[in-house]
Protein backbone atom coordinates (compact mmCIF):
# COMPACT_ATOMS: atom_id res chain seq x y z
CA UNK A 1 0.00 0.00 0.00
CA UNK A 2 1.04 3.50 -0.62
CA UNK A 3 3.42 5.42 1.87
CA UNK A 4 4.68 8.51 0.73
CA UNK A 5 6.75 11.02 2.77
CA UNK A 6 8.04 14.07 2.09
CA UNK A 7 11.51 15.22 2.51
CA UNK A 8 12.49 11.70 1.60
CA UNK A 9 15.93 12.40 3.17
CA UNK A 10 17.29 14.16 6.25
CA UNK A 11 13.48 13.63 7.66
CA UNK A 12 15.58 13.53 11.67
CA UNK A 13 15.80 17.79 10.98
CA UNK A 14 12.32 17.72 10.76
CA UNK A 15 10.10 16.86 14.14
CA UNK A 16 6.80 18.42 13.55
CA UNK A 17 4.95 16.55 10.72
CA UNK A 18 1.25 15.93 9.60
CA UNK A 19 -0.03 12.78 8.73
CA UNK A 20 -2.99 11.54 6.17
CA UNK A 21 -4.70 8.14 6.53
CA UNK A 22 -6.91 7.16 4.17
CA UNK A 23 -10.19 5.25 5.00
CA UNK A 24 -12.42 3.25 2.28
CA UNK A 25 -15.87 3.06 1.99
CA UNK A 26 -16.85 0.03 3.64
CA UNK A 27 -19.46 -1.55 1.26
CA UNK A 28 -23.10 -2.51 3.11
CA UNK A 29 -24.28 -5.89 1.93
CA UNK A 30 -27.58 -6.01 0.24
CA UNK A 31 -30.44 -8.11 1.17
CA UNK A 32 -34.11 -8.25 -0.18
CA UNK A 33 -36.70 -10.39 2.48
CA UNK A 34 -37.60 -13.64 0.82
CA UNK A 35 -41.08 -14.08 1.90
CA UNK A 36 -44.07 -11.80 1.39
CA UNK A 37 -44.68 -13.03 5.28
CA UNK A 38 -41.22 -11.46 6.26
CA UNK A 39 -42.21 -8.05 4.06
CA UNK A 40 -45.66 -7.82 5.81
CA UNK A 41 -44.40 -8.55 9.29
CA UNK A 42 -41.60 -5.71 8.69
CA UNK A 43 -44.02 -3.08 7.00
CA UNK A 44 -47.62 -1.69 7.44
CA UNK A 45 -47.91 -1.52 3.81
CA UNK A 46 -51.25 -3.29 2.59
CA UNK A 47 -51.05 -6.63 1.18
CA UNK A 48 -51.91 -4.90 -2.43
CA UNK A 49 -48.86 -2.53 -2.30
CA UNK A 50 -46.45 -5.67 -1.53
CA UNK A 51 -47.58 -7.50 -4.39
CA UNK A 52 -49.91 -6.28 -7.45
CA UNK A 53 -50.33 -9.90 -7.92
CA UNK A 54 -52.40 -10.65 -4.85
CA UNK A 55 -51.71 -13.00 -2.40
CA UNK A 56 -49.62 -16.49 -3.30
CA UNK A 57 -47.88 -14.16 -5.66
CA UNK A 58 -43.75 -15.09 -6.13
CA UNK A 59 -42.57 -11.52 -7.31
CA UNK A 60 -40.43 -11.07 -4.34
CA UNK A 61 -38.43 -14.40 -4.01
CA UNK A 62 -38.18 -13.95 -7.72
CA UNK A 63 -36.24 -10.76 -6.84
CA UNK A 64 -34.31 -12.90 -4.56
CA UNK A 65 -33.12 -15.02 -7.32
CA UNK A 66 -31.53 -12.07 -9.09
CA UNK A 67 -33.92 -10.55 -11.19
CA UNK A 68 -33.82 -7.11 -10.50
CA UNK A 69 -35.09 -5.90 -13.65
CA UNK A 70 -38.87 -6.24 -11.68
CA UNK A 71 -37.44 -4.06 -8.58
CA UNK A 72 -40.02 -1.45 -7.85
CA UNK A 73 -40.07 0.99 -5.54
CA UNK A 74 -42.23 -0.55 -3.18
CA UNK A 75 -39.70 -3.13 -2.58
CA UNK A 76 -37.29 -0.32 -0.66
CA UNK A 77 -39.25 -1.07 2.76
CA UNK A 78 -38.43 -4.90 2.32
CA UNK A 79 -34.64 -4.22 1.73
CA UNK A 80 -31.73 -4.55 4.70
CA UNK A 81 -28.51 -3.12 4.51
CA UNK A 82 -26.00 -4.66 7.05
CA UNK A 83 -22.31 -3.32 7.16
CA UNK A 84 -21.25 -0.18 5.94
CA UNK A 85 -19.72 2.98 6.84
CA UNK A 86 -15.77 3.49 6.52
CA UNK A 87 -12.80 0.75 7.30
CA UNK A 88 -8.85 2.06 7.89
CA UNK A 89 -6.37 1.79 4.91
CA UNK A 90 -2.38 1.18 5.35
CA UNK A 91 -2.29 3.91 2.35
CA UNK A 92 -0.62 6.94 4.22
CA UNK A 93 0.92 10.17 3.39
CA UNK A 94 3.57 11.86 5.77
CA UNK A 95 4.49 15.59 5.23
CA UNK A 96 6.39 18.47 6.80
CA UNK A 97 3.87 20.76 9.05
CA UNK A 98 3.15 23.35 7.12
CA UNK A 99 3.54 27.07 8.36
CA UNK A 100 0.67 28.91 9.49
CA UNK A 101 -2.12 26.34 10.01
CA UNK A 102 -5.42 27.86 11.39
CA UNK A 103 -7.98 25.81 13.12
CA UNK A 104 -11.62 27.49 13.20
CA UNK A 105 -13.48 26.62 15.66
CA UNK A 106 -17.29 28.50 15.24
CA UNK A 107 -20.72 28.52 15.93
CA UNK A 108 -23.88 30.66 14.61
CA UNK A 109 -25.66 32.80 16.37
CA UNK A 110 -28.66 35.09 14.25
CA UNK A 111 -30.27 38.33 15.03
CA UNK A 112 -34.19 37.59 16.43
CA UNK A 113 -35.87 40.72 17.27
CA UNK A 114 -38.43 39.33 20.15
CA UNK A 115 -40.29 42.55 20.26
CA UNK A 116 -42.35 43.96 23.36
CA UNK A 117 -44.18 41.09 23.78
CA UNK A 118 -41.39 38.60 23.50
CA UNK A 119 -39.05 40.34 25.78
CA UNK A 120 -41.37 40.01 28.52
CA UNK A 121 -42.12 36.53 28.40
CA UNK A 122 -38.74 36.39 28.82
CA UNK A 123 -38.37 38.23 31.82
CA UNK A 124 -41.61 36.36 32.88
CA UNK A 125 -39.81 33.24 32.79
CA UNK A 126 -36.39 34.49 33.95
CA UNK A 127 -38.28 35.35 37.50
CA UNK A 128 -39.75 32.73 40.39
CA UNK A 129 -43.21 32.80 38.98
CA UNK A 130 -41.97 31.60 35.16
CA UNK A 131 -43.99 32.28 32.25
CA UNK A 132 -46.99 30.53 31.46
CA UNK A 133 -47.93 28.19 28.03
CA UNK A 134 -50.83 30.86 27.42
CA UNK A 135 -48.33 34.00 27.98
CA UNK A 136 -46.21 32.80 25.64
CA UNK A 137 -49.06 31.66 23.12
CA UNK A 138 -50.53 35.52 23.38
CA UNK A 139 -47.10 36.39 21.64
CA UNK A 140 -49.26 36.43 18.32
CA UNK A 141 -50.55 39.48 19.38
CA UNK A 142 -49.07 42.90 18.74
CA UNK A 143 -48.94 44.14 22.07
CA UNK A 144 -51.28 42.03 24.30
CA UNK A 145 -54.59 41.73 24.58
CA UNK A 146 -57.11 45.08 25.81
CA UNK A 147 -56.58 45.08 29.62
CA UNK A 148 -53.20 45.21 29.56
CA UNK A 149 -52.43 47.91 27.09
CA UNK A 150 -55.10 50.03 29.21
CA UNK A 151 -52.67 49.12 32.43
CA UNK A 152 -49.77 50.58 30.38
CA UNK A 153 -51.67 53.81 29.09
CA UNK A 154 -52.48 54.36 32.92
CA UNK A 155 -49.18 54.07 34.81
CA UNK A 156 -47.48 56.41 32.06
CA UNK A 157 -47.84 59.95 32.67
CA UNK A 158 -45.95 61.13 30.15
CA UNK A 159 -47.50 59.59 27.04
CA UNK A 160 -44.56 58.29 25.93
CA UNK A 161 -46.54 54.56 26.21
CA UNK A 162 -49.42 55.60 24.30
CA UNK A 163 -47.14 57.02 21.59
CA UNK A 164 -45.18 53.92 21.39
CA UNK A 165 -48.34 51.70 21.16
CA UNK A 166 -49.64 53.97 18.48
CA UNK A 167 -46.17 53.56 16.34
CA UNK A 168 -46.20 49.56 17.08
CA UNK A 169 -49.92 49.57 15.50
CA UNK A 170 -49.26 51.94 12.60
CA UNK A 171 -46.13 49.30 11.57
CA UNK A 172 -49.01 46.68 11.18
CA UNK A 173 -50.54 48.78 8.55
CA UNK A 174 -47.32 49.15 6.61
CA UNK A 175 -44.19 51.07 6.53
CA UNK A 176 -45.10 54.39 5.10
CA UNK A 177 -47.60 54.84 7.88
CA UNK A 178 -45.26 53.14 10.44
CA UNK A 179 -43.14 56.23 9.32
CA UNK A 180 -45.49 58.85 8.96
CA UNK A 181 -47.25 57.75 12.79
CA UNK A 182 -43.18 57.78 14.06
CA UNK A 183 -42.39 61.31 12.60
CA UNK A 184 -45.44 62.64 14.39
CA UNK A 185 -45.36 60.82 17.82
CA UNK A 186 -41.31 61.21 17.78
CA UNK A 187 -40.67 57.38 18.89
CA UNK A 188 -39.96 54.24 17.66
CA UNK A 189 -40.31 50.93 18.85
CA UNK A 190 -37.71 48.70 20.58
CA UNK A 191 -37.30 45.49 18.50
CA UNK A 192 -35.01 43.84 21.34
CA UNK A 193 -33.03 42.26 19.21
CA UNK A 194 -31.22 39.16 20.70
CA UNK A 195 -28.46 36.41 19.53
CA UNK A 196 -30.23 33.35 19.03
CA UNK A 197 -28.46 30.16 19.09
CA UNK A 198 -28.85 28.55 15.41
CA UNK A 199 -26.32 25.40 14.87
CA UNK A 200 -22.80 24.46 15.03
CA UNK A 201 -21.30 24.58 11.24
CA UNK A 202 -18.88 21.86 10.09
CA UNK A 203 -15.55 22.63 10.31
CA UNK A 204 -13.08 23.10 7.51
CA UNK A 205 -8.91 23.01 7.25
CA UNK A 206 -6.82 24.68 4.51
CA UNK A 207 -3.35 23.08 4.62
CA UNK A 208 -0.52 24.29 2.03
CA UNK A 209 2.80 22.88 1.50
CA UNK A 210 5.88 24.07 -0.24
CA UNK A 211 7.70 20.28 -1.63
CA UNK A 212 11.54 21.44 -3.44
CA UNK A 213 12.44 17.89 -4.75
CA UNK A 214 16.18 17.59 -4.12
CA UNK A 215 16.89 15.09 -6.35
CA UNK A 216 14.97 12.84 -9.49
CA UNK A 217 14.02 10.79 -6.75
CA UNK A 218 12.01 12.54 -4.46
CA UNK A 219 11.06 15.00 -7.47
CA UNK A 220 8.76 11.84 -8.50
CA UNK A 221 8.06 11.01 -4.71
CA UNK A 222 6.50 14.25 -4.91
CA UNK A 223 4.62 13.59 -8.17
CA UNK A 224 2.93 10.42 -6.61
CA UNK A 225 1.49 12.53 -3.22
CA UNK A 226 -0.12 14.66 -5.67
CA UNK A 227 -1.43 12.32 -7.78
CA UNK A 228 -2.78 10.15 -4.98
CA UNK A 229 -4.80 12.93 -3.43
CA UNK A 230 -5.86 13.75 -6.76
CA UNK A 231 -7.30 10.56 -7.39
CA UNK A 232 -8.41 9.82 -4.19
CA UNK A 233 -10.45 13.56 -4.01
CA UNK A 234 -13.10 11.46 -6.62
CA UNK A 235 -15.58 8.99 -6.44
CA UNK A 236 -15.98 6.44 -8.05
CA UNK A 237 -18.34 5.90 -10.85
CA UNK A 238 -20.68 2.60 -10.86
CA UNK A 239 -22.23 1.51 -14.61
CA UNK A 240 -24.24 -0.62 -16.07
CA UNK A 241 -23.07 -2.10 -19.52
CA UNK A 242 -21.25 0.98 -19.81
CA UNK A 243 -24.05 3.29 -18.99
CA UNK A 244 -23.01 5.76 -15.65
CA UNK A 245 -26.25 5.32 -12.90
CA UNK A 246 -24.29 6.72 -9.77
CA UNK A 247 -21.24 7.84 -7.92
CA UNK A 248 -19.38 5.71 -4.65
CA UNK A 249 -18.45 8.37 -2.12
CA UNK A 250 -15.11 9.18 -1.80
CA UNK A 251 -12.55 8.29 0.32
CA UNK A 252 -12.25 9.74 3.74
CA UNK A 253 -9.25 10.94 5.58
CA UNK A 254 -7.92 11.06 9.34
CA UNK A 255 -5.57 13.58 9.87
CA UNK A 256 -2.77 13.94 12.99
CA UNK A 257 -0.39 16.49 13.68
CA UNK A 258 2.67 15.66 15.11
CA UNK A 259 5.93 16.37 16.84
CA UNK A 260 8.95 13.42 17.70
CA UNK A 261 5.64 11.38 17.14
CA UNK A 262 3.43 12.19 19.83
CA UNK A 263 -0.13 13.96 18.60
CA UNK A 264 -0.37 17.63 18.77
CA UNK A 265 -2.36 20.18 18.27
CA UNK A 266 -5.86 19.44 17.85
CA UNK A 267 -8.00 16.51 17.40
CA UNK A 268 -10.15 16.03 13.77
CA UNK A 269 -12.70 14.14 13.02
CA UNK A 270 -12.36 11.80 10.13
CA UNK A 271 -12.48 14.37 6.93
CA UNK A 272 -14.08 14.55 3.54
CA UNK A 273 -11.28 15.86 0.62
CA UNK A 274 -13.02 18.81 -0.69
CA UNK A 275 -10.35 20.35 -3.23
CA UNK A 276 -6.77 19.96 -4.53
CA UNK A 277 -4.97 22.99 -5.92
CA UNK A 278 -1.29 22.12 -7.07
CA UNK A 279 0.97 25.37 -8.82
CA UNK A 280 4.28 23.42 -10.29
CA UNK A 281 7.29 25.63 -10.34
CA UNK A 282 5.22 28.75 -8.67
CA UNK A 283 9.26 30.27 -8.14
CA UNK A 284 11.32 29.02 -10.59
CA UNK A 285 11.36 27.18 -14.20
CA UNK A 286 14.31 25.03 -13.60
CA UNK A 287 13.55 21.01 -14.58
CA UNK A 288 15.01 17.85 -13.98
CA UNK A 289 16.11 15.71 -17.20
CA UNK A 290 12.87 13.72 -17.34
CA UNK A 291 10.72 16.75 -17.29
CA UNK A 292 9.96 16.79 -13.85
CA UNK A 293 9.07 20.21 -11.85
CA UNK A 294 12.02 21.33 -9.30
CA UNK A 295 9.20 22.89 -6.97
CA UNK A 296 5.34 21.68 -6.57
CA UNK A 297 2.99 23.58 -4.28
CA UNK A 298 0.23 21.86 -2.91
CA UNK A 299 -2.89 22.94 -1.57
CA UNK A 300 -5.28 20.57 0.23
CA UNK A 301 -9.21 21.83 1.44
CA UNK A 302 -10.61 18.94 3.79
CA UNK A 303 -14.47 19.80 5.71
CA UNK A 304 -14.87 17.45 8.98
CA UNK A 305 -17.82 14.51 8.32
CA UNK A 306 -19.80 16.00 11.54
CA UNK A 307 -20.32 19.09 13.48
CA UNK A 308 -18.34 18.97 16.92
CA UNK A 309 -19.78 18.99 20.28
CA UNK A 310 -18.81 20.34 23.89
CA UNK A 311 -18.12 16.36 24.52
CA UNK A 312 -15.73 16.15 22.15
CA UNK A 313 -13.39 18.95 23.05
CA UNK A 314 -13.40 18.09 26.81
CA UNK A 315 -13.10 14.23 26.22
CA UNK A 316 -11.44 13.98 22.98
CA UNK A 317 -12.96 12.13 19.78
CA UNK A 318 -11.44 9.23 18.17
CA UNK A 319 -10.36 8.74 14.34
CA UNK A 320 -14.07 7.58 13.74
CA UNK A 321 -15.75 10.08 15.26
CA UNK A 322 -16.86 8.62 18.30
CA UNK A 323 -16.15 10.71 21.57
CA UNK A 324 -13.37 9.50 23.72
CA UNK A 325 -14.43 8.53 27.66
CA UNK A 326 -12.74 10.40 29.89
CA UNK A 327 -11.50 7.46 32.27
CA UNK A 328 -12.28 4.18 33.53
CA UNK A 329 -13.97 6.27 36.04
CA UNK A 330 -17.11 6.76 33.73
CA UNK A 331 -17.08 3.43 33.24
CA UNK A 332 -17.36 2.18 36.76
CA UNK A 333 -19.67 5.40 37.83
CA UNK A 334 -21.49 6.37 34.26
CA UNK A 335 -24.48 4.16 35.61
CA UNK A 336 -26.44 1.80 33.48
CA UNK A 337 -26.74 3.91 30.43
CA UNK A 338 -23.10 3.72 29.42
CA UNK A 339 -23.29 0.19 30.19
CA UNK A 340 -25.97 -0.27 28.01
CA UNK A 341 -25.10 1.79 25.41
CA UNK A 342 -21.56 -0.41 25.55
CA UNK A 343 -23.39 -3.28 24.97
CA UNK A 344 -25.41 -1.62 22.27
CA UNK A 345 -21.83 -1.41 19.89
CA UNK A 346 -20.87 -4.89 20.63
CA UNK A 347 -24.27 -6.38 19.53
CA UNK A 348 -24.11 -4.45 16.50
CA UNK A 349 -20.74 -5.44 15.68
CA UNK A 350 -21.72 -8.55 16.01
CA UNK A 351 -24.79 -8.10 13.98
CA UNK A 352 -22.57 -7.14 11.13
CA UNK A 353 -21.06 -10.63 10.93
CA UNK A 354 -23.92 -12.94 11.24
Amino acid sequence: MPRFKYPADNRDQYRGKIKFTRYKPAKPSVRLVNTLEQARANSSDTLSDVSPAGPGSTRLSGLIEGDLSKLTFKDAPYTTFHGGGFEKTDDVVELLMPAGVQIADAVNFDNKDLGVKGIMALQSAASEGGASGAQLAALAVPFGDLDNIRKMIKSDNTGAVARTLASGLAAKVGDRTASTVSSISQVAVNPNTRSVFQGVPVRKFNFAFEMKASSIVEQQNIESIVHFFRSHLYPRQITIENVPIGFEFPDRFHIKMLYDKKQVGVDFLECHLEGVNTTYNGQSQAFYNNGGFTQVDLSLMFTEVRALTQEDIQLGVTSTGRTREESITRLAFGGQDYIRNLADDIRNIVNVFQ
